[in-house]
C-alpha cells in the first residue's frame, strides 16, 4: 500500500525540557551546537518553517537567553523558552516531569499542524540527522523511531573538550565518526545488553551484538518515539497508544542515516548491571509487558545497525540471524507471559499458571511451529476442579504434559463467537475443533463464557475465549520427542 506524502512544507517543531546547571550547560554547549549543524536544524528548514520550544525554570531561562548558542539557534528558527514557576513541578520523578511539558509541546504542534521531536537536553546530533527525520514525514510517516546510543558522559566530554567545546559555534561531526566516537565511549548502560553479558541489565530494553572492528546491531522491546505527527497520531504516557500501520512508521535503523548519543554518567542507575545475571527470556518479557506500546511489535523483529565502517555483509547477517532467533524466542515468550497476566488478572488462576510453567519448565519457545492466527481457549478454575485435576497440575506434571495440554486448547484459526455457524478447524495438537457461533457459542461442545479482551493480544490478532470445561488433550499427541526449531 503506498504512503500518502504530506504536502510540500509541513512545518516542525523540537522541543526540550530542561532544568539545573548541568543539564542547561550541556543543552548550551552540546545538544544545540549539533543541531545547528548544516544537516540538521537548516537541512530540516528546507522540508517547512520550523520552531523550538523549550520548557525551564525561571533561573536557568535567564542563562538560557544569555547565551550565544540560543541567539544562533533564534536566528535560524522561532525560539520560544516557557517557564515553570512550581518549584515542586521539578521535585516529581524526571521521566515524568519531562512527559508532562512534552504534551504541552505536543498540543500546541498538533494545533500548528507540526510533527514534533523530542529533543533530550543531553544529547548530540550527527550532522544530517534531523534532516533524515523531516524527510521521513516529508515522505508521509505519521511517527518516527530512532535510538541515540547511551556513552560515558565523563569521557565523551573530555574528548569534545579538546576539539573547542563551546556554546559560539555549531558542532558537527559526520554519522560515522560519530558512530565511532559512540562505540569508543559506550556506556555500560548499553554494553549491559550485549546478548552474552555476564551482567545483564536488570531493565531490559535492548538486545545488542556486537559485530568485531565494525559496530553493533540493536534489537528494541522497550522504547518511546523520537518524533511524531500529533495530528495523525494520538500520544498516550510515553507513546502512541494504539499500533500504527507499518507503512506509517519510519524506523531510523542505519546509522548512516542517523545517529545520536546521549551523555550518561559512568555511575548513573549502576544498580541495572551491579549483579551477575544473563538475559533471561522470562523477565524480559515481564518487562516488556509492563512497559508495552503498540508499536514495539514493529520493532523486535528490525535490527538497527551502528556502524563506524562499510558492512561486511556476511558479517553483519550472522549478528542479525543470532538476534533474529533470540528475539523470536523473547516475542514468543513475551506473547505466553501476556496471556498468563491477563488470565490472573482476570481470575483465571489455574489457565495462568499452566501457561507460566508452559513458558518456565517446558519451554514453549522451543516447540512453538505456528504460524497462522490462533484462538486460545482459556479453561475457568471450575472447569479445572470438574475435571479433577490438582490445584498443583501446573507444576508436577511433565514438560510434555503441559505442552500437549496447552496445544490442545490453541484453535489455528481466528475466529469470531458472534457470527453464527458451525465451521471445523484444527487444534495445535492435530485435533479437530468444532466451533458454533451465535448467541449460544461452543467449542467442541463445551459453553464459551465470555470472550476475554486484552489490548496487546488484540494487536498480535490473538483471540481468547473463556470455556467452562477441559477440552480433551491427550500427551500422546504432544510433538515432544522431535528436534525444536529455533527459527520456526
Amino acid at each position: 500500500m503506498a504512503t500518502a506524502r504530506h504536502p510540500k512544507g509541513m512545518k516542525f517543531q523540537l522541543t526540550t525540557a530542561v532544568w539545573g546547571p548541568r543539564y542547561t550547560e550541556r543543552f548550551l554547549t552540546i545538544t544545540l551546537p549539533s543541531l545547528l549543524a548544516s544537516g540538521n536544524i537548516p537541512g530540516a528548514l528546507a522540508f517547512g518553517d520550523g520552531c523550538y520550544t523549550i520548557y525551564t525554570r525561571p533561573k536557568d531561562a535567564a542563562r538560557i537567553r544569555q547565551s550565544e548558542a540560543f541567539r544562533l539557534l533564534s536566528n535560524s528558527v522561532a525560539s520560544r523558552i516557557f517557564t515553570i514557576r512550581w518549584p515542586w513541578f521539578f521535585d516529581q520523578d524526571p521521566i515524568r516531569a519531562h512527559w508532562n511539558l512534552w504534551h504541552r509541546a505536543i498540543a500546541r504542534a498538533k494545533k500548528a499542524g507540526e510533527w514534533i521531536a523530542f529533543v533530550s537536553p543531553d544529547s548530540l546530533w550527527g550532522d544530517g540527522a534531523l534532516t533524515a527525520v523531516a524527510r521521513q514525514f516529508e515522505n508521509g510517516k505519521s511517527v518516527c523511531y530512532g535510538f541515540p546510543l547511551r556513552v560515558v558522559e565523563e569521557t565523551v566530554v573530555e574528548e569534545l573538550t579538546h576539539h573547542g567545546l563551546n556554546d559560539s559555534s555549531a558542532i558537527s561531526i559526520a554519522p560515522r565518526r560519530l558512530t565511532e566516537l559512540a562505540l569508543r565511549h559506550l556506556s555500560p548502560l548499553t554494553a549491559c545488553y550485549l546478548r552474552h553479558c555476564s551482567r545483564f541489565g536488570y531493565h531490559p530494553e535492548w538486545l545488542v551484538a556486537a559485530v568485531k572492528s565494525e559496530g553493533i546491531a540493536v534489537r528494541a522491546f522497550v522504547a518511546h518515539c523520537l518524533a511524531v505527527d500529533p495530528a495523525r497520531v494520538e500520544l498516550g504516557q510515553t507513546a502512541p497508544p494504539t499500533m500504527n500501520r507499518k507503512e506509517e512508521v519510519a524506523l531510523m535503523t542505519d546509522s548512516d542515516e542517523f545517529v545520536a548519543i546521549s551523555l550518561t554518567p559512568l555511575g548513573q542507575q549502576a544498580s541495572w548491571y551491579y549483579n551477575h545475571a544473563r538475559s533471561d527470556l522470562v523477565s524480559t518479557a515481564v518487562t516488556w509487558a509492563k512497559n508495552y506500546i503498540p508499536d514495539t511489535l514493529h520493532l523486535w523483529n528490525q535490527s538497527f545497525h551502528f556502524h563506524c565502517a562499510d558492512r561486511s555483509e556476511t558479517t553483519w547477517r550472522r549478528a542479525d540471524l543470532s538476534l533474529s532467533i533470540r528475539a523470536l524466542h523473547q516475542f514468543l515468550v513475551f506473547v505466553a507471559v501476556t496471556i498468563a497476566l491477563m488470565a490472573k488478572q482476570r481470575g483465571l488462576t489455574r489457565a495462568a499458571q499452566v501457561v507460566a510453567a508452559a513458558v518456565q519448565v517446558a519451554r514453549l519457545h522451543r516447540f512453538w511451529r505456528v504460524r497462522e492466527p490462533i484462538t486460545l481457549f482459556v479453561p475457568s478454575d471450575a472447569a479445572f476442579d470438574r475435571a479433577g485435576l490438582p490445584a498443583g497440575f501446573a507444576s508436577s506434571t511433565t514438560p510434555a504434559e503441559i505442552r500437549s495440554f496447552l496445544f490442545a486448547h490453541v484453535g489455528l484459526c481466528a475466529w469470531n463467537s458472534e457470527q453464527g455457524g458451525e465451521i471445523v478447524h484444527r487444534a495445535a495438537n492435530g485435533r479437530a475443533l468444532t466451533l458454533r457461533g451465535g448467541a449460544h457459542p461452543t467449542v467442541n461442545g463445551c459453553r464459551v463464557i465470555r470472550r476475554l479482551l486484552w489490548p496487546a493480544l488484540r494487536d498480535l490478532g490473538i483471540d481468547l475465549y473463556e470455556i467452562d470445561t477441559l477440552l480433551s488433550w491427550s500427551q500422546s499427541l504432544d510433538q515432544s520427542n522431535q528436534t525444536p526449531d529455533p527459527v520456526a
